[in-house]
């Protein structure tokens, strides 16, 4: 006989998830707990658990449809576990034909040529890229530039690049590059030339946002820089991007590089911001409540956000 109380499915029952768990215990949730390490710490907080990883999307599947629990009651898949988790939860919403992100949208987060491709059909500037598969090709590239210019290579899979090398115009050494395909070199790098500027994170939640600079992780609070927002309406077109992948439920995350007269965008992420977590932990702020709680749709204003205009 299926189950049908206020249940909660969650990928992933590390360290890090264990906060989470626990809001959704307070909230009165039931929860079916997924993780392929069978002595995950977040097991003392389900009531129902899988030893199944969050990439196993096909086990994920027959494992929930084989539970006690009635599909048809279940409305919410949940992880926080890292990017990558996206994939199971945005493969078991369709399956069970509950709403969320497509797994469409979630692989274009994690493929660095598709967000690039998104990112100059909605006419946001990137830096000057190229994909690259070959060390020839890579070397011809930079030894054909005039300018002398420093360049980035970059993997070209998962949310941050697992394999991130400076090459330096006046100094090309390739030596140390890898070349074997695995989980975050799929089918090759992405070259890009350097843009100067300040490096900075950007949170959009909602209607609200927050900055932070990269090299120090410090909340921005300087009025010139968010003139400078306003000013080249980066906001605006950030908002683009969530709007087309349809990611509102998510805290959404950017990596952009601002100087006076332009900008670049380099990244997007979906998973928790951990610049914003740690500054709520030192104002003793339940970050993980009002992660939930957004989660579940409660419309809030997040502490040290600030409103588009």
């Amino acid at each position: 006989m299926a189950i049908s109380s206020n249940w909660i499915v969650c990928l992933g029952g590390n360290h890090n998830q264990i906060p989470y768990l626990r809001e959704f215990k307070k909230l009165g949730f039931n929860i079916l707990l997924f993780d392929k390490n069978k002595k995950a710490p977040g097991i003392e907080l389900s009531n129902i658990f899988y030893q199944v990883g969050y990439e196993d999307n096909l086990n994920l599947l027959s494992s929930l449809q084989s539970s006690e629990i009635d599909l048809n009651q279940l409305n919410y898949i949940f992880s926080a576990s890292s990017q990558f988790s996206q994939i199971g939860v945005s493969f078991l919403q369709e399956k069970l034909k509950i709403k969320g992100v497509s797994l469409k949208n979630i692989q274009i987060c994690l493929n660095k040529r598709n967000f690039y491709k998104l990112f100059v059909n909605l006419s946001l500037p990137i830096p000057f890229t190229k994909f690259i598969v070959s060390s020839t090709s890579l070397k011809k590239i930079i030894s054909n530039d005039p300018s002398s210019s420093n360049w980035y290579l970059k993997s070209d899979y998962g949310k941050s690049p697992n394999y991130i090398y400076k090459i330096k115009s006046h100094d090309i050494n390739l030596n140390n590059i890898n070349w074997v395909k695995d989980r975050y070199l799929r089918d090759g790098y992405l070259l890009q030339k350097e843009f100067y500027g300040e490096h900075l994170r950007v949170n959009i939640i909602d209607n609200t946002f927050c900055i932070f600079f990269h090299k120090n992780n410090n909340l921005v609070v300087d009025e010139n820089i968010f003139d400078d927002f306003y000013r080249m309406n980066i906001l605006t077109k950030l908002n683009m991007v969530i709007d087309e992948l349809e990611l509102k439920n998510f805290i959404c995350k950017f990596d952009i590089i601002l100087n006076k007269n332009n900008w670049v965008i380099l990244d997007i992420g979906i998973d928790p911001p951990a610049r914003l977590l740690k500054i709520y932990l030192d104002n003793n702020i339940n970050f993980y409540n009002f992660f939930v709680r957004k989660f579940l749709g409660e419309k809030l204003i997040f502490p040290f956000t600030k409103k588009f205009y």
